[in-house]
């Protein structure tokens, strides 16, 4: 009877409290106790609980009880609780204390694991802020974001010709009041090098402009590059524009002007920083739009839907010389719009928000970059409604950023408010002889104060990482 309660104490007890298959060690435990030392023939199945069976296993069961809290803590299981999310503490028993149960302080900064990992779209409203604004640029050069000109919010119809600066999009400055080139909404803009070119756009509902300027300092100052760039229709709006480095082109595309036919379809390419203009097209393939969605990804270009003045397709084109335009997909699965965010971000092409005829949208598309663009993927939805802005990526890449822009299908919003695609820590657990803790928000750089439950001392904070995790300062002991 000694032998076999040293047997189940030294192969069976050990396995109970290290092996997360417990059931199965139990029914071990179950089967050696109901059988003889040395059965003859088949088993019998007789009880065996005997004195010299017993007294082993309860000693091993009790040395293995006093040492469960320091396993518990050696794997871990104090820093991430339990599958509920809620954080726990290891508790040990101190010996100048009796039996008396303390929890172990934690570290100074502990990494909480989130009950969810995710990002999301999330309003924000910095501060400062640049004057409620759509239809206007913003470009990232030189690490730096610019909001440039724009028709204001607050006064439908008046043109704005400011400049704006962040490096973040949540704190904004601005760089200047006044430009030399005339106020406008509408233009296309983009970067060569550490220089920006905006050219065309709109005074107003009825005179459309045809002039190009650049800027080499973040929009401090401006130099016309020329009156008039010489396309067929030169006055226009609504327009895209990008550079091709491969080339060591800009392109104009498309775009909107005030006779009828009122929508283009033609591309126009400068290959000085838009002092000069070449017609690449005069008809492309595409049918004649404004607003669409253009960008460069590696060395094609993609053009997306937009707005055909009465021909509106969700359809996708792509190019790599500007002449040439190729149809991969006439229905990319997402409703057509224009003035939307579009976007490269984490190898997607990112279609936000925009406006469809009359309904201004919320829903979120991607696509891989690498492919032809036949079948968009819904992501989710914005927080609110929002058309005529312009969506970035920031220069750390981490987010995307909207821009200004309206979310009222018949007047402008006269509001300053920013959507930024950020990780979310989810909802944090709660820490070690805390209290639920309470946060002002759970995207990076969002915080949550935590107090101490009672009968513990101390306090702390927990702050939402990029890493989509929370990082705990200060304990509870």
């Amino acid at each position: 009877s000694f032998f076999r309660g040293c047997c189940v104490t030294v192969c069976v007890i050990p396995p109970l409290f290290a092996n997360t298959n417990k059931s199965n060690t139990l029914k071990t435990l179950k089967t050696l106790c109901e059988m003889t030392p040395f059965p003859r023939g088949r088993p019998r199945a007789r009880k065996y609980w005997s004195l010299p069976v017993l007294l082993p296993m309860l000693g091993a069961m009790l040395l293995l009880l006093l040492q469960w809290p320091t396993a518990a803590a050696a794997r871990g299981e104090h820093a991430f609780g339990n599958a509920t999310g809620e954080v726990g503490g290891a508790r040990a028993f101190s010996r100048d204390r009796g039996t008396t149960p303390r929890d172990t302080p934690t570290a100074k900064r502990t990494r909480l694991r989130p009950t969810t990992v995710t990002r999301a779209w999330i309003q924000i409203n910095p501060s400062p802020m640049y004057t409620p604004r759509t239809q206007h640029c913003a470009v990232v050069v030189s690490s730096t974001i610019l909001v440039i000109g724009g028709m204001n919010n607050a006064n439908p119809g008046v043109a704005l010709a400011d400049v704006w600066k962040s490096t973040d999009g949540l704190a904004w400055s601005q760089v200047t009041m006044t430009t030399p080139f005339t106020a406008r909404y509408a233009a296309g803009c983009t970067v060569v090098g550490s220089t920006v070119v905006m050219g065309g756009g709109a005074a107003s509902s009825s005179t459309f402009l045809k002039n190009v300027f650049t800027s080499s300092d973040l929009g401090v100052t401006w130099t016309q590059a020329t009156g008039n760039w010489g396309f067929t229709n030169p006055e226009r709006m609504g327009l895209g524009m990008v550079y091709v480095s491969g080339l060591g082109k800009i392109f104009a595309v498309a775009g909107y002007k005030v006779s009828s036919p009122n929508c283009l379809n033609d591309v126009y390419s400068s290959s000085n920083v838009g002092a000069t203009w070449t017609v690449t097209t005069s008809s492309a393939s595409f049918s004649a739009r404004f607003g669409m969605g253009l960008l460069v990804v590696g060395t094609k270009m993609w053009l997306v839907s937009g707005n055909g003045c009465g021909t509106n397709k969700p359809d996708v084109y792509q190019s790599v010389d500007g002449a040439t335009w190729t149809l991969t997909a006439a229905d990319g699965g997402f409703p057509w719009r224009y003035n939307f965010g579009f976007v490269l971000f984490e190898g997607l092409l990112w279609i936000i928000g925009g406006r469809t005829s009359s309904i201004v949208q919320i829903g979120v598309y991607t696509v891989d970059s690498t492919g032809d663009g036949k079948s968009w993927t819904y992501l989710s939805a914005l927080p609110g409604r929002i058309a005529f802005f312009v969506a970035v990526v920031p220069p750390d890449g981490s987010t995307i950023l909207t821009t200004g822009g309206s979310g009222t299908e018949n007047t402008y919003d006269a509001v300053s408010y920013q959507y930024r695609y950020a990780v979310s820590c989810g909802t944090p657990g709660r820490p070690s002889n805390a209290n639920t803790p309470s946060c002002t928000g759970t995207a990076v750089g969002n915080t949550c104060s935590f107090t101490c439950s009672t009968g513990y001392t101390g306090g702390g904070t927990l702050t939402c990482g990029s890493d989509g995790t929370w990082s705990q300062s200060g304990s509870c002991t």
